[in-house]
């Protein structure tokens, strides 16, 4: 409740009586004395008075009750806290609860589902043999080659070795990360991926299990069940809307089958390299060989340097006796 309306007049009367108090201090410093000391002790008398007239409404004012007093030593934070006020701890809302941990569920699913299919497109690649891996590197675009160079971190020029290409995109394939490797997949698929979005036409935002069903048969005929799977799985592991059309296809046609795993060929290293094993015979063979080489090309060597003096000889004779019958 606010203080009473009286309150600041009373201390504007005693500011107007402190100057006669003064003035009558200069007839009697005796008296002004005694009048100092009554008035110290004035104010300890009224406060009982005031406190009382400040509990008591006027007698025409409504009652209003008075807001009951905050607890002393109470911080802002431990306000919220049911425990501080005394009061009954709060209703919690059971559905939002349960509506939170079913998404926390949900979540985990999705995480799950995610994993699964990353691993299973992991797995076609490794399932593609020599013959289909060469088949998809002789067969792609020259911009395809410069992407996977790229995301398999190979100098360009590697993509041209020929047969020595096949073990090396398969061991690089093998040590990337899922993102380069799901670029390395469609690069490898790209002429399968082409027809088959050409014949789904205006379907192929969003295709449907019957529309592929209906467009994916020429398709297998023209570039193998093995490409068309690995296709598949790389939709699966991406974000395109149609994956779990996708999904569905591998689970449930067995024209989708991932075959096994190609073993992958490391490259040798010298410090995990086994010492070789010399044989002393073959050592001393080898030898042998060699000394007899050098022996036969310098032979060679001495039987040439000879044929051309004899050789160089012979005409600087016949140029001799030319010369002695034009004289």
């Amino acid at each position: 409740m606010a203080p009473p309306k009286k309150e600041p007049a009373a201390k504007k009367t005693a500011a107007k009586k402190a100057p006669a108090k003064k003035a009558a201090a200069k007839k009697s410093p005796e008296r002004a004395s005694a009048e100092k000391a009554s008035a110290a002790k004035e104010p300890a008398k009224k406060a009982p008075a005031k406190a009382s007239a400040a509990k008591e409404p006027p007698k025409n004012a409504p009652v209003k009750k008075a807001p009951a007093e905050p607890k002393a030593n109470v911080e802002p934070k431990a306000k919220t806290a049911p425990e501080a006020k005394g009061g009954p701890e709060p209703e919690v809302d059971e559905h939002e609860h349960d509506h939170g941990d079913h998404d926390h569920e949900h979540d985990e699913i999705d995480e799950a589902q995610a994993e699964a299919d990353v691993e299973r497109m992991q797995a076609a690649l490794a399932s593609l043999d020599d013959d289909t891996l060469r088949d998809a590197l002789l067969h792609m675009s020259e911009k395809s080659r410069q992407e996977v160079a790229m995301h398999l971190q190979m100098p360009k020029a590697t993509m041209y070795l020929g047969d020595a290409l096949v073990p090396l995109v398969r061991r690089k394939v093998h040590h990337a990360a899922p993102d380069h490797q799901l670029q390395v997949l469609f690069a490898l698929a790209t002429p399968a991926n082409d027809q088959t979005i050409e014949a789904l036409g205006d379907r192929s935002a969003d295709p449907s299990r019957d529309d592929l069903l209906e467009v994916l048969p020429p398709v297998i005929e023209a570039h193998g069940s093995t490409i068309v799977t690995l296709m598949l799985t790389g939709y699966a592991a991406s974000d395109a809307p149609c994956r779990p059309v996708m999904r569905e296809l591998l689970e449930t046609d067995d024209r989708f089958v991932i075959g096994p795993p190609v073993a992958v060929e490391e490259r040798a290293s010298a410090f995990l390299a086994p010492p070789k094993v010399v044989d002393a015979e073959e050592l001393k063979a080898k030898r042998e060989q060699r000394k007899a080489a050098k022996d036969a090309k310098r032979a060679a060597e001495a039987h040439a340097r000879q044929a051309r003096a004899t050789a160089q000889a012979a005409r600087r004779s016949a140029v001799h006796n030319a010369k002695r019958k034009g004289h």
